[in-house]
């Protein structure tokens, strides 16, 4: 029985009990014996008696039972309300109940409610691949007629080839929620808010920032492949991440491929929520949104973001949505009445309208995908010197005076993107028909208009605003798409600019090598890599000039154990050791993972050195004289990739990494280990702190004129050793596998960091 229910019974029997001796003592109080009766009155009398030998001591235990009975049935109850809601919470964060599907925890936010599980997990980009992976285009069509997700999951299963899904999959097809809960499931329909709240919310492992996460789905259960994320989009994104399926510009391939006169091409449809029925599968989950404080159909004036995502996804041959353009210009989306919207109040848009502002779009999108950009005028010449690198151009047109465009009204514009040149003429990528498209409509109109070659002057006089538009182009990488770079040296730094890499080496799981960067990296973004080989030198010289008498060889510190020192181990007590900032899996081999932008990195502690440029110029009078590390935020979710020279022949490769702590213990200097702190400096003086042990983080005092640094570095002694027996540490591990750790020491060595600033 539940133990609620008995408690709750019980209480309820002593409450009666109570109550019905209460009652018969009042009224055996009050009765008075009647004439005639002898028995009656022999009785009543009797009890009477009884009842005032007991006196007020019956009163006591009666009232007592009674408010116990009270008691026990208020707990009773409760707790069979709270076992309920466990029961039913214990239901709803575990998929595969069987009196419904959850097969992603729930958030209590609406704003994911136009989404399937399936979307939300995984992104509106992969699903869209889904549909038309397993669908044929008649049948795309009518699925993208059907207005809610729980009408397209209904057709889903009723015709998908089943052999195309995982018993998984057809779980996160299934799972719509509501305000956080799955409507066809009654245990979480009946859930209450605070419940829902409380007990879902934070639950391991959601996610800050993203209200859905996985529970034992894996992208290898969808998609196959080997996990790395080149296939789907990356959770926690809305869709975002790294894009999939790379190509060469006019290679496109995929759902949203169109073939042009030269070539196939990334390519999404304008139009309003009946865009699906016309185009047949190009207007995506974008088309039946609305955004702005006006709530205006985004097909009706999103052309800004439209053209964008075409012109990102040929540039980078890969395929970046519109609705992927509007998460990363900062849009947040909700649900209103079972449609989404989009607020644009990021300082990428004139907010709370639509109104692009074009120099802030332009460098947040040059920052996430690694592009160059240029203001253009209205010089023919300055246009086609973009063209010839392979680059676009991003400008509006006055709808009357292009026959690109379709309006005839005088101040209707569309921004368009400029594709190619060829001898005075241009042609344009556009999301939608024009007139110079001979009368069609829809898809067929667009791809008509895109081959339409329009005079260069033509095209350069008819625009909105010539200065306003922008070029953008890609640095071609050294080497054949493998993500080299190429590097201005400049002392102990280099800026870094390239193409990410294609090629990778698997380090087992979802962590891999990058043959080149692993994102893209452009001069706008102010990407840098330091040189610890000529650091480390740079330091040797330095103290040996102070009159150091280092103990170990400078090649024994550029060589020794890979240069990589384990720091917290796997196995440490994350209560203990946790890995700072947040969004690590712990269950990830071989090592705690963190995927940022559709990368898996480790877990390392960076010395100041590698956070911030300007923390040591050489050895000059500055910050690392007194500042052991720098402000959190410098670290929070810092791209780093970690470059290594593979000892047998000396092939570059890059892996991936963010902190997962900050190194403190460097000083002097802040490039390699050395188990001392930087406290203060001031009139010549420093103070400093000198850890005892391993895990000693506050350490000892120590105070020395400027004068005895070298003194202080050949005599100082920290956990048994000299100082300096450390200087060969320049990447301190964080929860890596000792067999990653050793296969790292064993087969490379660390050269240096790459480092994307924040």
């Amino acid at each position: 029985m539940n133990i609620g229910l008995t408690i709750l019974l019980i209480g309820i029997a002593l409450l009666a009990i109570g109550m019905m001796v209460l009652v018969l003592y009042i009224k055996v109080m009050l009765t008075k014996p009647k004439k005639g009766g002898a028995i009656k009155k022999t009785f009543i009398t009797t009890v009477k008696a009884v009842v005032s030998a007991l006196g007020v001591k019956l009163l006591i235990i009666d009232i007592l039972v009674t408010i116990l009975g009270g008691i026990l049935a208020y707990l009773g109850l409760n707790l069979m309300i709270l076992q309920s809601q466990w029961t039913t919470v214990a239901t709803v964060v575990t998929h595969g109940d069987s009196e419904c599907t959850c097969a992603v925890k729930c958030s209590n936010d609406s704003n994911d409610d136009v989404m399937t599980s399936y979307e939300l997990l995984y992104g509106t980009n992969e699903y869209s691949h889904m549909l038309a992976r397993v669908f044929r285009a008649y049948q795309i069509r009518e699925l993208n007629s059907l207005q809610s997700g729980t009408e397209k999951s209904n057709y889903i299963l009723e015709h998908a080839n089943w052999d195309e899904f995982s018993e998984e999959e057809l779980k996160a097809l299934q799972d719509r929620k509501e305000n956080g809960r799955n409507t066809q499931c009654p245990v979480c329909n009946d859930l209450g808010d605070q419940q829902l709240k409380s007990q879902c919310n934070g639950a391991d492992p959601y996610i800050e920032g993203w209200t859905w996460s996985k529970t034992d789905i894996t992208t290898e259960d969808y998609f196959g492949g080997d996990g790395s994320g080149n296939n789907s989009s990356s959770i926690g994104d809305g869709g975002g991440g790294t894009p999939s399926n790379a190509t060469s510009q006019g290679n496109a391939t995929g759902a949203y491929a169109v073939q042009l006169d030269d070539g196939m091409y990334y390519w999404y449809h304008q139009g309003g929520p009946s865009c699906n029925n016309i185009c047949g599968g190009y207007c995506g989950d974008w088309s039946h949104t609305m955004w702005g404080e006006s709530r205006k159909w985004f097909g009706n004036n999103g052309c800004a973001v439209y053209s964008l995502a075409i012109a990102i996804s040929n540039l980078l041959g890969q395929e970046i949505t519109p609705t992927q353009v509007l998460y990363d210009l900062g849009c947040t989306p909700h649900d209103e009445n079972g449609v989404r919207v989009w607020e644009t109040s990021s300082a990428n848009f004139a907010a709370p309208g639509v109104d692009i502002k074009r120099p802030n779009a332009i460098e947040t999108l040059a920052r996430k995908y690694g592009f160059q950009y240029k203001a253009l005028t209205d010089d023919v010449t300055s246009w086609d010197e973009i063209l010839d690198k392979g680059g676009y151009i991003w400008n509006s047109w006055w709808d009357a005076q292009c026959e690109w465009c379709q309006s005839t009204k005088p101040r209707d514009s569309h921004f368009m993107v400029i594709r190619k040149k060829e001898g005075d003429n241009y042609y344009c990528f556009t999301s939608c028909r024009g007139r110079a498209g001979g009368g069609l409509s829809g898809k067929e109109g667009a791809i008509a208009t895109m081959n339409v070659p329009i005079n260069k002057q033509t095209v350069v006089s008819t625009v909105k605003n010539a200065n306003a538009g922008w070029g953008i182009w890609l640095d071609e990488p050294v080497s054949g798409g493998s993500g080299t770079i190429e590097l201005s040296p400049d002392g102990w730094y280099s800026d870094v600019t390239g193409t990410r890499s294609t090629e990778t080496v698997s380090l087992g799981g979802n962590l891999k090598l990058y043959t080149g960067l692993p994102w893209n990296a452009s001069s706008s973004a102010g990407v840098y890599m330091l040189d610890t080989d000529i650091a480390t030198t740079d330091l040797y010289s330095w103290l040996t000039g102070q009159g150091a008498n280092i103990q170990n060889s400078l090649e024994w510190a550029l060589t020794s154990s890979g240069r990589l020192c384990k720091g917290v181990g796997p196995t440490a007590n994350i209560d203990d050791y946790p890995n700072r900032w947040g969004g690590w899996d712990y269950s990830a081999s071989p090592a705690a993972l963190k995927q940022l932008d559709g990368v898996y990195c480790v877990g390392i502690a960076p010395a100041p050195t590698v956070v911030y440029r300007e923390y040591n110029d050489q050895f000059k009078h500055g910050i690392w004289q007194n500042t052991s590390s720098m402000d959190p935020s410098y670290y929070s979710n810092l791209r780093i990739a970690i470059v290594l020279e593979k000892k047998s022949d000396g092939k570059t490769y890059y892996l991936p990494a963010t902190p997962a702590d900050a190194k403190a213990h460097t000083f002097p200097g802040g490039i390699v280990q050395t188990n001392v702190q930087a406290n203060k400096y001031q009139n010549g003086t420093y103070s400093v702190n000198v850890a005892q042990s391993s895990g000693d983080a506050g350490g000892r005092s120590a105070t020395f004129d400027e004068r005895r640094i070298g003194s202080f570095v050949t005599n100082q002694l920290t956990c048994g050793n000299h100082i300096c027996a450390y200087f060969y540490n320049v990447v301190e591990t964080y929860r890596w596998s000792d067999k990653l750790l050793q296969t790292l020491q064993r087969d490379y060595r660390v050269t240096g960091f790459v480092v994307w600033p924040k």
